[in-house]
């Protein structure tokens, strides 16, 4: 997974930057899809499409299968004031540096027309993300049942 420091040099916002260029792309965080916070929060979707600690590996992979441009940034969110439990739960479950951190997604091609039509808004991504994110998870704990059960029949 590549970092955006590995690929690119942040500036500032200016708008007569191109769609392409990364000061130009939208930001997420996980706190914008964890159904455990509220608004005030941060949580930027209704409870119920939102998820249970998200990682930002898993909406990095989801992007990254419809071909959007998408890169990790090592950044905290502001509003999370204390990371001792996530720090704690990291080293636990050993999720590493995907357990926090925010993405950054290119949403326009030059032209300003969507990359994709059907997820053209920070909004639309953040739903489609709540939507999928299940269904890894759901994926991952199922190919683990598998694995055990065929231990079992050794």
């Amino acid at each position: 997974m590549e970092t955006l420091s590995q690929k690119f040099f942040i500036n500032a916002f200016n708008s007569s930057k191109k769609y392409s260029d990364p000061e130009r792309w939208i930001c997420i965080y996980p706190a914008y899809l964890d159904s455990t916070k509220t608004l005030r929060e941060g949580r930027k979707v209704p409870k119920d499409k939102g998820v249970k600690a998200p990682k930002t590996l898993d909406m990095y992979n989801l992007l990254k299968k419809l071909n959007f441009p998408v890169c990790r940034e090592n950044k905290r969110y502001s509003r999370e004031w204390s990371h001792n439990e996530c720090t704690r739960e990291c080293t636990l479950f050993k999720h590493g540096e995907n357990c926090f951190g925010r993405i950054r997604v290119q949403l326009r091609n030059e032209d300003g027309t969507p990359l994709n039509p059907q997820l053209s808004t920070r909004n639309s991504i953040l739903l489609y993300l709540g939507e999928k994110i299940p269904q890894l998870k759901s994926q991952g704990s199922s190919t683990a049942q598998q694995r055990s059960s065929k231990k079992k029949g050794k």
